[in-house]
């Protein structure tokens, strides 16, 4: 998989969204519940403030606009492929941030965390 690498999208609030089932969950929901059957173990039993931010992350990442409502164009092509197909597409945009893929490239290094 090939990545290019994007400076971070500093108009929107950083993600603070931990758990990226549920994000693509919560997509997946606007979007019309394509992989309810891969997804129906996750429950998204948060609060409102949590939605906030899991939605403020697909916005970081492209997937929704700047509402929060609708899929943006890159978030339609993602969610309309194959759920396998789906996830890797996921890892590339998230590596596709700088901060995320050098956090990536370095978390074995120490650079981040003491080990």
């Amino acid at each position: 998989m090939h990545v290019v690498i994007k400076k971070p999208n500093y108009h929107i609030t950083f993600p603070q969204a931990n758990d990226i089932y549920k994000l693509i969950k919560i997509v997946d929901n606007i979007n019309g519940s394509h992989y309810q059957a891969k997804l129906e173990s996750i429950s998204l039993n948060i609060s409102e403030r949590q939605l906030r931010y899991y939605k403020d992350s697909a916005r970081y990442l492209g997937l929704l606009d700047e509402k929060g409502e609708d899929l943006t164009d890159i978030g339609l092509l993602v969610f309309s492929r194959d759920f396998k197909t789906m996830l890797v597409l996921m890892v590339s945009i998230i590596l596709s941030d700088e901060i995320f893929y050098d956090y990536y490239e370095n978390k074995n290094y120490g650079l981040f965390f003491k080990q």
